[in-house]
């Protein structure tokens, strides 16, 4: 039999050990950077999850667009514009996910990182294919359709914004990952969603079938921006994985091909990069438009009939048009807009247009009278002239303001001795003709124990004293040689 105490004392010498485990061991605070380094790449690493064959064979399967893949496109297309046309996000997801789109994409992006040329044609032909497939369909559907109302989710797919591009590429990025790791499950579905590749070239053929121009090439620039940066996220990481690159037997060939390849590489990355600082530089300046309408028009209800119509950006030249729902706005308020442009970031070279300002014509018109609209007009002219005084009043008011702490530091030095406490601000002088003028104004409160004959002494040079060193030339002074606290 086994004796339980004995055991119990071995259990407990396993519990017990010869080291502290609080004291730091100075050599390996100096192995921390590299260990912790170590452990990074440790985490992020998916090289060794990686089937390179099984990935390669994966992509190439999904690039050639037949049989089964063109009817599934076909359908997906027309649950895509179904969605589009009822504006229905659910709808529009539920066709992401059964598109086929990402095959060519990354096949061709696949061709590029490991120079296989002949898969690089196939992609580029299956792409054309899918493009076109997809434009026609579209195309058709909102043809025959009977809604051809603009849906704000076809407006969203006019105007591509800079992060869409960083979206295309993570997407891309995730889903290459996805295959090469074989977790595809729930990943790619995912991309799919997230790179939307799907509403963008069903709104180009919503923007053939009604004729606006606006609608196609927005749409198919967001659709290019994305395929190209989803091909760019398969290059890097089929490169950083080290797929094995195609290899010729005639040296010359494979020089060709590299050349080739590299040549389509760069093909894609500048245009990418151009497109992606475009972007950015349109973005900014669409902000600073609607920063612009929010603060000098539609701050007032004079001016609530005048909205923005849109914008075109260019780096020497841009223009912001309005449009005017109703009634009239003079030319001297557009060219005071025009010249408050200036003051905001990203809109120096920026001229306005105004839409649909037609000016009313009083003849036989029942519609507004001469003395309304001139009383109106008279109001918005004291409006601005109001507001353009106040702004003069309140810059006056911030270049007189005083520096109590710098104050304080001049009286310290130089009359602690005398004075007790001054006060200090910006006054207003009215000449009661119209006039008004801004002035620093200090009272100064003398010590009690000063005497009358002091403070005639030392005003004169605590005033001069104040002016030279406060930068105040138009200042009033009140002395005053005692006071009581209440």
């Amino acid at each position: 039999m086994s004796n339980p105490d004995k055991e119990g004392t071995t259990e407990n010498n396993d519990q017990r050990v010869d080291y502290d485990p609080t004291k730091i061991d100075k050599d390996l605070l100096k192995k921390a950077p590299k260990a912790f380094y170590r452990f990074l790449t440790d985490i992020l690493s998916i090289k060794d999850e990686v089937n390179i064959k099984e990935t390669i064979e994966v992509v190439k399967a999904n690039i050639v667009f037949r049989g089964a893949n063109v009817w599934v496109l076909i359908c997906s297309i027309v649950v895509a514009c179904i969605g589009l046309n009822n504006d229905s996000t659910a709808v529009i997801i539920g066709a992401m996910l059964i598109s086929p789109l990402m095959g060519p994409i990354r096949g061709i992006g696949l061709a590029i990182g490991t120079n296989d040329f002949k898969t690089l044609i196939t992609s580029l032909i299956n792409f054309g294919v899918m493009v076109g497939i997809s434009f026609l369909v579209a195309y058709l559907y909102f043809l025959i359709s009977p809604i051809k109302t603009a849906t704000p989710e076809l407006q969203s797919r006019v105007h591509p914004h800079a992060l869409d591009v960083l979206i295309g590429f993570f997407g891309g990025l995730a889903g290459i990952i996805a295959s090469a790791t074989g977790d595809r499950s729930t990943v790619v579905p995912g991309v799919a969603i997230a790179t939307a590749l799907m509403p963008p070239m069903c709104t180009a053929g919503y923007g053939l079938a009604v004729g606006q121009p606006a609608f196609f090439f927005g749409a198919l620039y967001l659709f290019l921006l994305n395929s190209v940066f989803i091909c760019l996220s398969t290059v890097l990481t089929v490169r950083y994985l080290s797929f094995p690159l195609m290899e010729f037997v005639n040296s010359r060939t494979e020089r060709k091909v590299k050349l080739y390849s590299f040549v389509i590489l760069l093909g894609i990355v500048v245009p990418s990069i151009w497109f992606f600082v475009k972007l950015v530089k349109e973005n900014q300046f669409e902000e600073a438009v609607n920063n612009f309408i929010a603060k000098e028009i539609r701050y007032d209800e004079f001016f609530d009939n005048v909205e923005l119509s849109g914008f075109v950006y260019d780096t020497d030249s841009s223009v912001i048009y309005l449009k005017v729902l109703s009634g009239y706005v003079e030319e001297l308020q557009i060219d005071l807009w025009e010249t408050k442009l200036d003051q905001y970031k990203k809109l120096e070279h920026t001229r306005i247009e105004v839409k649909n300002n037609k000016k009313p014509s009083f003849e036989n018109s029942d519609f507004v009278s001469k003395e309304m609209f001139n009383a109106q007009k008279k109001t918005r002219q004291e409006l601005e002239a109001n507001t353009m005084r106040l702004r003069s009043e309140l810059q006056q008011y911030e270049n007189a303001e005083i520096s109590s702490l710098k104050l304080e530091k001049l009286l310290k030095v130089n009359y602690s001795k005398f004075i007790d406490s001054i006060e200090c601000g910006p006054m207003y002088l009215n000449n009661l003709a119209g006039s008004i003028d801004t002035t620093s104004r200090y009272i100064i409160y003398w010590k009690p124990q000063v005497g009358d004959s002091t403070i005639s002494m030392k005003k004169k040079y605590l005033e001069e004293h104040i002016k030279l060193n406060m930068d105040t030339k138009n200042s009033k002074f009140l002395h005053v040689n005692s006071y009581e606290q209440e």
